[in-house]
This record gives structure tokens, C-alpha cells and sequence, in this order.
């Protein structure tokens, strides 16, 4: 492959930081280390917000085109993920029905191919005007290039992990070039990670309880240690709080598993879906004032 900007080598598997806010790990999960994981550590606490963020913004959007437009019009966008596609994944969750919009879907752990993607628009566009799709920011050829990258090179940030940034405005200016359809590119950028309006009542217990456990464990003297969530059971949902060794989840990832991805990488399986749905169960009642969510902030000093 040839190197990246700065001459390092450029590699679709380099791992990334896991902790709060991480978008390429997931809650609920084994944990994304290297080798056998300890059973049951945790990725990310808010994940299920960004989520439903993922899942509501399709839905919200393809209500838009749909209900307002006739012609054919393709909005694409853009979601957290740089190695891992869990948050576009839950895009999917906005589907009602069999062929309903998301009609794509692109993670990173699939080799993403434009002219088969153009293909796939082609053939949809027969049946439907108005299609979404999402795309993970972190989608590569099958060479390991990003497809960010097709268009200029990529900065990297602070921890040497390149930004990401534009794969959705490539696809964007590949599809009015080539298709002639109307599109647009929409990023989701940090809202995906900060609204508390979309938070789930499962996400926000489960904040609650890793916090509160996270402080007990440190009291009774634990240290170096990472609380995991603890899946027990599916049906009924039942989750339990662990702690496991940090320094085998830090700067690591755990990636959407290959086998519910699927139709050749542009769908996601009915298994990502019963894993998905209890997270982003019940909708908590947000403290309000005057029209607006009251948040915790520190007074500024006299």
C-alpha cells in the first residue's frame, strides 16, 4: 500500500481508543482487544444515544424527501465509524417495512467498490425516487484506501488517527457526476454523541449504574480496571456491570461481526438488529425550562 501523509503506512485495522465518546466500539460486547477478550467488557457508555440518533435521523429525513419530493433525489449520510460501523449499522432501525429506506448501508468492514455502489443506485432508483443512504466516514477500497482519500489527502488528529471527513462529499459529487440524480451529503458530526433529546432510558440507566459501580469498585480499593456491561440475557434484556483490565480495551476496537453484514456489504442482518433494539428501549423525561433542557454547568468564578 502506499504510505499515508507523513509516510507511516497506510491500514484500514489500526486500532483507535476506546472510552467515552469512541465511536468504533460498542456497548454490550466482549471486549475489543487483541487475542481472546474477556467476556463481556464494554465498549462505550452513550453509544445507544448515537444510535438512535443514527436510526431516527434516516427516518426523519426520508420522511422529507419522500412526502415533498417526486423527482429522484438521494440524500447521503454521513456517520461516525472509522474502523467499525456499529453506529451506521443502527441506521437500519429506521426501516418499517421490507425495501424501506435506509435502502444502503456501508460499514467499514466491507470493502466499499464505487461502481458498484453506482450500480446498486441504478438498480433502485427503479423502483423508488427517493432513496437514503448511510455511509460509515471509515469505508475503504478494497486496497485499504479510504474513500476520503479519493478526493484529498487526510489530516491526522492529535493521536495520529486519521480524520475523516469526506467520504460523504465524494460520493456526493460521484453520484450528480455520473447519475445526473439530485443528492446531497449529510455529516452527523457530534450530535450523534451529545443529544441528550435522543438518549434512550436504557442508555441513560446504564450510565447511571457503570458510574455508580465504577465508584464503588474504586473505594473498595480496584484500580487499572474498566466496568464492562455483562449481556445476560437477550429475552428479557438483562445486563450486569464487570471490570476488566484497561490495558487490555484501551486503543482498541471491536468491529461489526462479518456475518450481519450482508447482499455483497450493502445490508445488515436481522442478528444486528435483536442485538441493537433493547439498547434504545423507553425515552427518558428530560428536566426542561422555559422551552429548554436544563443541563449541569459550573458558574463561571467572580
Amino acid at each position: 500500500m502506499p504510505p499515508a501523509a507523513g509516510g507511516a503506512p497506510r491500514s484500514r485495522v489500526k486500532p483507535t481508543a476506546i472510552g467515552s465518546g469512541d465511536e468504533d466500539a460498542s456497548p454490550h460486547c466482549n471486549a475489543a482487544c487483541g487475542g481472546d477478550p474477556p467476556k463481556g467488557a464494554c465498549g462505550v457508555l452513550g453509544a445507544n444515544r448515537k444510535r438512535e440518533r443514527a436510526s431516527a435521523g434516516a427516518n426523519e429525513r426520508y420522511r422529507d424527501v419522500a412526502f415533498l419530493r417526486a423527482a429522484h433525489e438521494l440524500p447521503i449520510r454521513q456517520i461516525m465509524g472509522r474502523h467499525a460501523g456499529w453506529l451506521t449499522a443502527a441506521s437500519v432501525l429506521a426501516r418499517k417495512f421490507e425495501q424501506d429506506n435506509p435502502v444502503l448501508i456501508y460499514l467499514p468492514e466491507a470493502d466499499f467498490d464505487q461502481e458498484s455502489f453506482l450500480a446498486s443506485l441504478e438498480e433502485c432508483f427503479k423502483t423508488k425516487n427517493n432513496l437514503i443512504v448511510c455511509v460509515s466516514e471509515g469505508i475503504h477500497d478494497k486496497d485499504g484506501t479510504f474513500i476520503c482519500e479519493y478526493a484529498a489527502s487526510a489530516g491526522v488528529d492529535a493521536f495520529g488517527h486519521k480524520m475523516l471527513t469526506g467520504c460523504g462529499k465524494y460520493l456526493e459529487n460521484l453520484v450528480r457526476d455520473r447519475l445526473g440524480v439530485k443528492v446531497r451529503s449529510v455529516e452527523l458530526n457530534v450530535n450523534q454523541r451529545c443529544s441528550a433529546f435522543l438518549q434512550s432510558e436504557t442508555d441513560a440507566l446504564e450510565a447511571a449504574q457503570a458510574g455508580a459501580f465504577g465508584v464503588t469498585s474504586a473505594i473498595s480499593g480496584e484500580t487499572g480496571k474498566m466496568v464492562s456491561f455483562v449481556r445476560k440475557s437477550d429475552k428479557p434484556y438483562v445486563m450486569e456491570c464487570g471490570l476488566e483490565d484497561v490495558n487490555l480495551i484501551c486503543n482498541q476496537e471491536k468491529t461489526v461481526p462479518v456475518e450481519w453484514i450482508t447482499k455483497d456489504g450493502t445490508d445488515i442482518a436481522q442478528a444486528f438488529i435483536d442485538y441493537a433494539l433493547p439498547l434504545i428501549q423507553g425515552s427518558p423525561k428530560l428536566p426542561m425550562k422555559d422551552g429548554l433542557a436544563v443541563y449541569a454547568y459550573r458558574k463561571p468564578e467572580k
